[in-house]
């Protein structure tokens, strides 16, 4: 990866100027610039922004904390953080400077409006491994919300093109098809449809970090394109998926899940709203929705999950589900399959699924992600039920819950876990082998009220230095 950071005939990295986004073609495939090797200290004026600095003395410790949780190594855990440091901190954004709370720019990404979000991945149950730290995160431009760049897509454009020129793994075969299709322009006409949808984001992007490399994803949200097409979103979502079948032949897997969106997933009550893809050689890439539905009693997310067993054993993978589920959301409740659980007004209510196809099966596999951050009581409640499953599972997550909690409560400085809830904003499940694959999710509330950052850059209300 040293490669990314040296380009010493390129402007300084987050300092270059954002293109129209109005044809993707016309991004230059510039390589990023950065210190020259990964292995040597970091400068001390690694960016010239108060805006960056601002990004990695805040969301950067967490960063770094997660990191350390996790147990990565000093060599992995530099090419994680200098990767944040250099690619993404640059890219959050100006800083909060009208005041706690006040948000630039309000992200999709969470309810904060908080333009980044981390992942804690705890493996198979069956087979125990290291928690993996992965990151999303909006790039957020100088122009976003004006007329130059009205729904803040020129920025992740941009960079992508940039990753594209200096990571030799990244491939953007998917990335250049999808975007035809699902990318906004600059048409302000839809301006007071979005005044009632909510949300402006477009594009995300997330990190995860494996090897040497970093492996790229993007996420397409459609709804500013099917406003500006009169569409329904799930018709966008549908004829972007359409366009990428019919350039790759005999893709049986991208068919069947074409089909069961356009037939099956309405009656379901599914309605998608996002499209994600790897930026990796298509026939490695994974093609993923992701789809909302108001249904949630345990008894519909267990018949969502068996849609595509087919023969699959996934009985013991459901009961671990339910046992998670009943410690999280229920505590002392009885437990009644077919009850929804409290009613939430907020437009990410409902249950999360994504169903994902890849090239190299002919399986499509479905994953459920449980908003805790609507159904939790409260952040301490839903570690304490997820503490409880996993200690009764292995004993050797047991012990990896006791980091993920040491980094939970330095994450969350400004508030009591048992305060609220919103640090941990869903839990993901998918049934593999016939056992439960889990990733938490974590948003930084960077602009939660509670936060005492003092504008410059630096965390006021941190309990504790032991990361930094």
């Amino acid at each position: 990866m040293a490669s990314l950071y040296h380009n010493s005939n390129q402007e300084v990295l987050g300092s270059f100027k954002i293109q129209d986004e109005s044809n993707l073609e016309n991004h230059k495939k510039q390589p990023l610039n950065s210190p020259e090797s990964l292995h040597e200290d970091c400068p001390t004026n690694f960016s010239s922004t108060k805006s960056s600095k601002f990004w990695w003395d805040t969301a950067g410790s967490i960063f770094r904390a997660l990191l350390s949780s996790a147990q990565y190594n000093p060599g992995e855990q530099k090419r994680a953080v200098d990767f944040y440091r250099y690619v993404v901190a640059p890219n959050l954004g100006p800083e909060p400077h009208l005041g706690i709370g006040q948000h630039p720019w309000p992200s999709f990404m969470t309810d904060d409006f908080s333009p980044l979000e981390f992942s804690w991945c705890w493996g198979s149950l069956r087979n125990p491994v290291a928690p993996s730290i992965r990151l999303s995160f909006e790039a957020i431009g100088t122009q976003a919300g004006t007329l130059a760049d009205p729904w803040n897509s020129a920025s992740t454009l941009d960079l992508v093109e940039r990753l594209r020129a200096t990571i030799p793994t990244v491939d953007l075969e998917y990335f250049d098809l999808f975007s035809k299709h699902l990318v906004p322009d600059n048409s302000l006409t839809i301006n007071d449809a979005l005044n009632f949808h909510g949300y402006r984001s477009s594009l995300f992007l997330a990190v995860e970090f494996k090897n040497h490399e970093p492996t790229i994803k993007v996420y397409w949200l459609p709804l500013l394109k099917a406003l500006q097409t009169l569409q329904p979103m799930s018709t966008m979502i549908c004829g972007a998926l359409e366009s990428v079948s019919s350039s790759l032949k005999g893709f049986s897997a991208l068919d069947k899940l074409i089909d069961f969106l356009k037939n099956t997933a309405p009656l379901l009550g599914l309605t998608p709203f996002i499209v994600a893809t790897d930026c990796i050689t298509v026939s490695k890439s994974r093609i993923k929705v992701y789809t909302r539905c108001q249904e949630t009693s345990f008894a519909s997310v267990e018949a969502m999950m068996s849609l595509f067993s087919g023969n699959q054993i996934i009985s013991n993978g459901i009961q671990q589900l339910r046992d998670l589920w009943r410690l999280m959301l229920l505590q002392n409740e009885e437990f009644c399959p077919t009850k929804n659980l409290p009613a939430c007004s907020h437009i990410t209510a409902g249950m999360l699924y994504y169903f994902e196809v890849n090239q190299s099966s002919m399986e499509i596999t479905t994953k459920v992600y449980i908003p805790v951050k609507h159904y939790g009581k409260n952040d301490q409640v839903v570690s304490a039920g997820l503490a409880k499953f996993l200690r009764g599972r292995d004993d050797y997550y047991g012990a990896i819950f006791e980091r993920y909690l040491d980094a939970m409560n330095y994450i969350c400085s400004h508030r009591d876990l048992a305060s609220t809830n919103g640090l941990q904003t869903y839990i993901s499940c998918r049934i593999k082998d016939d056992s439960l694959e889990l990733t938490s999710y974590l948003s930084p509330q960077i602009y939660h009220p509670g936060r005492s950052w003092d504008l410059e850059g630096s965390a006021a209300d941190n309990k504790s230095s032991i990361y930094l």
